[in-house]
């Protein structure tokens, strides 16, 4: 009867079988791997007998070798019985049941109960009450049966007969290895007499010295291992003509199996003598011709009776070596075998350590020592949901490159995507993503992933996900990686259980959420200094500071107006620094509630407070190794100040509700409008910190005080909303670039892009036209001093004008806003950028 299901074998079990590789692998007769085996047997599956019927393919019969446990007496009964039958017919008893169906099954055996097979009545007499069958094959050969006899009854543990076929395995590869050893000493002993029967030809026909010359130039070339065969038989085909009584006309030809070497000028003639050589393993024909008689040579005496046997001599040479060579490779492959079958034993095992080491049963640790066995360019683990049809995620992403963790794919895993298909198969599939449509495989063409081999991760509940590798440079994964993969996917799947079992994948899955937001947001925003518009002394003396200070780690204190555009010259900091390849995240402290402050730096933990349902990473983590931007600084709640100044000495911090310290790389940018020091002297900013932020502090002019910078910036943004309009070049006529340079600007360059924009909307032709309102506020008193800085920007007439400016089209429009007669074409807009002005207006659509 067949053993039960099981699962993979534990880590002790895993160790047991390695030691038998590593013990066996290493005889090459068969007596003392015997040994071997009935001595590592014991740590695997208790035995008190244990025999191995091997299988004799000629005369088709199972000869038995047998070990008592222990090196015990054979019983009485087993013994006479042995004596009369120590061979057995292939189709005789349990053992040739078993190596004619190659399926394992345990018989048990009561004690006085009549059996109608002698067998088992013997080993019924003996005291043995429970003997295990197992086949002893290899992908190649059936080799035969092994037998591993109990006196005491089988309990019908799964897991020790699953153990028992797994060693059955092993033993079968090493009985292998030895008797092909074996067969290469039997070969090389009859090579070795063929070598003596040559030496004894050459000795009798010492007068033939082209023969003798030739034979022993044969033996010396059959003897070269670094020869490949081929380049073997030819150098056989050039030298055999020079032992025949006419070299100049004999020509030669050699054929093993399908394959044909001859010499260049052969031709089957009437003057041709053929051998045969081998067997039908390595079986082959040497021949050599006359391309014509020579008058010299009598019709009889074409071919001397010296040459025939020389021929011959040199085929069975042939044969010999080839056999050989056969052997030899195929030792080689055997032994291979049973080292990759070692060496993936051992994966199995350091796979279920790094699975078990994991407190959460993350599969990095598994990923990373996989790839030593199975290279590879990018690993994905996907998990299915729990109800049916629900959309797969994936929880882990990794590229073994600059890249390395990333955040996994935000969008549902697509039915027609590797993975997905994995997982509704329930078997790998290897193919390649160029051509394939789906985002999912779009996003690996575009970091240069060529193929890949997804298998599914079944677990004791069912598909739990799917695993899948990644290579780049047309690198096809083969049958045996994903057979390999395949086998991994079966100790990963507990890992993974583990992991939606527990629900701990949340923070992970926060955290790459938030770094690949930030990382996108850092692809768009990414700049340099260059890019910064201005060429006015004040700017100079500011950039000169960035660039002074950019490369160090030092804190920068960013002061100056609203819109003196203090994040542009943060973003300029971090790209001229070392941590440009890192993330850059921004925080405005003025943005967020004073409540949600301290939670958005420094992360929460699950149910810290009400409503938090999960954990969550803040932004001090995220910018692990990068910059941290905190904007308005001033507007810092004084309960989180203290934390925040430990976070920037010690680098280091706790999450709201948590006990975990957590050490962060952080390099800070603040900035603000209001005046900090101030604030320090009523209370309302702790010293401690603003000394702490103080340390290279750089002030932003306003833009009243780099008035040369407006005909720059003009330029600037009236190229950036015409391509977004789509509009044509706007010329600034000279006047209003005098109205735009005398304006003081109290809401700085933020302002001017705003005018510069309302402008574009509103310029009938190509010449910029100011608003009205824009004119009027020119025309009035300009402040100074502190009212320049206090000034509120008369924004409110502006948006109104802009406002009556949509309406109107939309009336004009009927109420459409795309088509050729649409609100969106009559304003020279982008119908994406009209909806945008109408939300940020708080225009709804109307009906007219």
């Amino acid at each position: 009867m067949p053993w039960p299901s099981h699962g993979a074998p534990d880590a002790a079990s895993a160790d047991a079988l390695f030691r038998l590789a590593t013990d066996i692998a290493s005889h090459e007769s068969l007596e003392p791997l015997l040994d071997a085996v009935a001595a590592r047997l014991a740590e695997i599956t208790p035995f008190d007998a244990v025999g191995v019927l091997l299988h004799d393919p000629v005369r088709q019969v199972l000869s038995l070798r047998m070990v008592m446990a222990e090196h015990r007496a054979v019983p009485e009964p087993l013994r006479e019985y042995l004596g009369t039958i120590t061979e057995v017919p292939v189709d005789y008893g349990p053992a040739g049941w078993v190596w004619l169906e190659q399926a394992p099954r345990v018989d048990r055996l009561a004690a006085g109960e009549t059996h109608l097979h002698p067998t088992f009545t013997a080993l019924a007499r003996s005291g043995f009450r429970t003997v295990h069958w197992l086949p002893l094959s290899t992908p190649r050969a059936r080799l035969g049966t092994l037998a591993i006899a109990r006196y005491d009854a089988d309990d019908g543990d799964g897991d020790v007969g699953a153990l028992a076929s797994q060693a059955a395995s092993l033993i079968a590869l090493a009985i292998e290895h030895a008797l092909h050893v074996q067969s290469l000493a039997r070969l090389q002993g009859e090579l070795q007499a063929q070598r003596d029967q040559a030496h004894q030809v050459l000795a009798e026909l010492s007068e033939r010295v082209k023969e003798l010359r030739v034979v022993h130039q044969a033996s010396r070339l059959l003897d070269r291992a670094d020869l490949a065969t081929r380049a073997l038989l030819e150098a056989l085909v050039a030298l055999l003509p020079a032992a025949f009584q006419v070299p100049h006309l004999a020509t030669c030809r050699i054929r093993v199996g399908q394959e044909t070497v001859q010499a260049a000028d052969w031709t089957e003639t009437p003057w041709m003598i053929t051998t045969d050589f081998g067997g039908a393993e390595v079986g082959g024909s040497l021949a050599v011709a006359y391309r014509s008689v020579p008058p010299t040579l009598g019709e009889a005496a074409i071919f001397l009776p010296e040459e025939r046997h020389l021929l011959q001599t040199v085929a069975d040479m042939v044969a010999s070596t080839l056999a050989r060579r056969r052997a030899q490779d195929q030792a080689e492959r055997y032994h291979r075998d049973l080292v990759v079958k070692r060496d993936r034993l051992q994966l199995m095992l350091d796979l279920h350590n790094a699975l078990v080491g994991d407190s959460d049963g993350s599969p990095l640790a598994a990923l990373e020592r996989l790839r030593r066995d199975l290279p590879h360019d990018f690993a994905s683990v996907v998990v299915a949901g729990g109800a049916a049809g629900e959309a797969l995620t994936e929880i882990v992403r990794t590229h073994h490159d600059a890249r390395g963790l990333l955040e996994p794919q935000g969008a549902p895993i697509p039915a027609a995507a590797p993975p997905a298909r994995a997982i509704v198969t329930r078997q790998a599939q290897t193919s390649t993503v160029i051509g394939q449509a789906d985002p999912w495989s779009a996003a690996l063409r575009g970091v240069g992933i060529d193929g890949v081999c997804s298998v599914p991760l079944i677990g004791p509940r069912g598909v739990v996900g799917a695993l899948t590798l990644g290579r780049r440079n047309d690198r096809p994964f083969t049958e045996d990686e994903a057979a390999l993969l395949g086998e991994v996917a079966g100790q990963l799947a507990i890992g993974v259980a583990n992991r939606l079992a527990y629900q701990e994948i949340s923070s992970l899955k926060d955290r790459l959420a938030e770094e690949k937001q930030y990382l996108e947001d850092e692809v768009a925003k990414r700049l340099d200094v260059s890019r910064i518009v201005g060429t006015s002394e004040a700017m100079r003396r500011l950039l000169d500071q960035v660039r002074t200070v950019a490369p160090t780690d030092a804190t920068v204190l960013l002061l100056g107006e609203t819109g003196t555009g203090k994040e542009l010259l943060a973003r300029a900091l971090h790209d001229l620094s070392r941590r440009r390849d890192r993330t850059f995240v921004r925080v405005n402290s003025a943005s967020l509630p004073q409540g949600l402050v301290e939670s958005e730096l420094f992360g929460h933990e699950k149910g810290a407070f009400t409503g938090a349902v999960a954990a969550k990473v803040g932004r001090l983590e995220i910018a692990h190794r990068g910059s941290l931007f905190l904007d308005e600084v001033g507007d810092l709640p004084l309960d989180v100040q203290p934390k925040l100044l430990r976070a920037l000495q010690e680098r280091e911090f706790e999450r709201v509700g948590g006990t975990r310290t957590i050490a962060v790389d952080v390099r800070l940018i603040a900035a603000t409008h209001r005046p900090l020091s101030d604030m320090v002297a009523t209370g309302e900013f702790r010293s401690d910190l603003f000394y702490r932020l103080n340390v290279f502090p750089l002030v932003v002019p306003p833009l009243r005080e780099r008035r040369d910078d407006i005909p720059l910036l003009v330029e600037h943004f009236l190229r950036t909303f015409g391509r977004e309009m789509r509009r044509g070049v706007l010329r600034v006529p000279a006047a209003s670039m005098d109205v735009l340079r005398a304006w003081h600007w109290p809401g700085n360059i933020r302002e001017l892009q705003n005018v510069i924009e309302r402008a574009v909307i509103l310029s009938p032709g190509p010449d910029l036209v100011l608003p009205a309102d824009v004119l009027r506020e020119v025309a009035a008193p300009v402040p100074t001093g502190d009212q320049a800085a206090a000034a509120v920007p008369g924004s409110r007439s502006l948006a109104s004008q802009e406002r009556d400016a949509i309406l109107s089209a939309l009336r004009d429009a009927g109420g459409r806003i795309g088509g050729p007669h649409g609100a969106a074409a009559r304003l020279g807009l982008r119908r994406t950028t009209l909806h945008s002005r109408m939300q940020k207006l708080g225009i709804r659509r109307p009906t007219f």
